[in-house]
């Protein structure tokens, strides 16, 4: 194909359209203006098309980037990447119910329960990683760390942080269940939960049943106890049990997803 020399005009609007950020468009542009034979051969849409699809591309790789630096995320995986075995419990259904938009758009809970190593926070994480492909926010937390930040901020610092937790979309909760959650952050972790109520989606992962997953709350009140599993446990939360043993320090953990 032959290649031709670009005149001035043709160079004076690729250097604008870089000025103005849109390099991405002008990449396409220049191959199409220096292949003449594919240039003549486009109609003039087809062109346009193919130029603002690429920069398209290149809009949404870097919202992307811009959401994982934000999000925290402890593994960047895809859902693709997990092995589906219903020996462990990752099967299709599980892999489709946390592809499903509606976990955003109803601002589900979603319990992930299993032995350590199964896969609990990589499965979080691909959900998150969906998502954010799709423009969603996402935030990633260790339990001991969201509770650190709780509880070091001092009233108007607090107030920012569960403002800002309030627009997330997607709240990751890691290793809730560990240690005995007391005191003030117990509460400042419901008051966030409850503020985050049809705002966001919430993923817990822990070791804990659901069903004793209110007693990971130091209070022996019966009423506190029902605030509890009504605000973190609401009854329709989604349910995936994972099984099996520890997949960490295998050679494919987290290739596959783990």
């Amino acid at each position: 194909m032959t290649e031709r020399l670009l005149n001035a005009e043709e160079k004076r609007l690729l250097k604008r359209m870089d000025e103005l950020d849109l390099s991405a468009m002008s990449e396409i542009f220049r191959e199409q203006l220096l292949q003449s034979e594919l240039y003549n051969s486009m109609p003039f849409v087809e062109r346009l098309s193919e130029a603002v699809e690429n920069y398209g591309r290149y809009c949404s790789e870097r919202q992307l980037r811009r959401l994982l630096k934000a999000s925290n995320l402890r593994y960047q995986l895809k859902l693709s990447s997990f092995n589906i075995s219903r020996s462990d419990g990752i099967t299709r259904e599980v892999i489709q119910t946390l592809k499903d938009p509606e976990l955003i758009a109803q601002s589900r809970n979603i319990y992930i329960v299993g032995p350590t190593g199964v896969g609990k926070t990589a499965l979080a994480c691909a959900c998150a990683y969906n998502f954010m492909e799709k423009g969603h926010t996402a935030r990633f937390y260790k339990t001991d760390h969201l509770l650190q930040d709780l509880n070091a901020k001092e009233e108007k610092a607090l107030k920012r942080f569960r403002n800002r937790m309030r627009t997330i979309d997607l709240l990751i909760i890691d290793d809730f269940g560990i240690e005995k959650i007391t005191g003030s952050g117990a509460s400042r972790l419901l008051d966030l939960i409850d503020e985050r109520y049809g705002r966001g989606a919430t993923i817990i992962t822990s070791q804990v049943s659901l069903e004793a997953a209110p007693n990971v709350f130091s209070s022996q009140s019966p009423h506190v106890k029902e605030a509890i599993k009504d605000r973190m446990f609401p009854k329709n939360t989604i349910l995936i049990e994972l099984s099996g043993e520890s997949k960490r320090g295998e050679a494919d953990e987290l290739r596959d997803g783990r």
